[in-house]
């Protein structure tokens, strides 16, 4: 019994480790997204760039946003000083009703979002095998 149970526990652990490796190695694609409520048509996601990995796409975001990947070091300073995602003001702004110069950016959805007046700009990356959430329209 015992040889079938660690028998059993090799194959297991084999399966969570190339599983992992896998999607680590698949190619990470950045999307976006920005729609105007002046607007009635939903706008679909478009491929931006298709990096090597994950932390590459986010360092794109980062540049874009000025957000930190969430869990990294300059996302814990952030944390400290409450800065970013962690400012005071920044995470009690109402969202829905937005002055004319007003702009919240925040994390959202593996990704981030650029939120002002009349739109909202959206970014996200995931493996080249996943597309966004409510994707219409061709990709890449």
């Amino acid at each position: 019994m015992r040889p079938l149970r660690t028998a059993s526990l090799l194959v297991a652990f084999y399966v969570l480790v190339s599983v992992g490796s896998s999607y680590a190695e698949c190619a990470w694609v950045l999307w976006g997204r920005t729609e105007d409520d002046r607007y009635p048509t939903r706008t679909a996601w478009l491929g931006h760039a298709v990096y090597p990995s994950h932390e590459r796409c986010w360092n794109r975001i980062k540049g874009y946003t000025g957000i930190s990947k969430e869990g990294s070091l300059l996302d814990w300073w952030y944390w400290v000083r409450g800065a970013g995602r962690y400012d005071e003001q920044m995470r009690t702004k109402d969202v829905a009703h937005l002055k004319e110069n007003d702009v919240y950016i925040g994390a959202r959805d593996n990704g981030a979002v650029i939120i002002s007046q009349h739109t909202t700009t959206g970014f996200q990356c995931l493996p080249d095998t996943l597309r966004p959430l409510g994707l219409t329209g061709r990709s890449r």
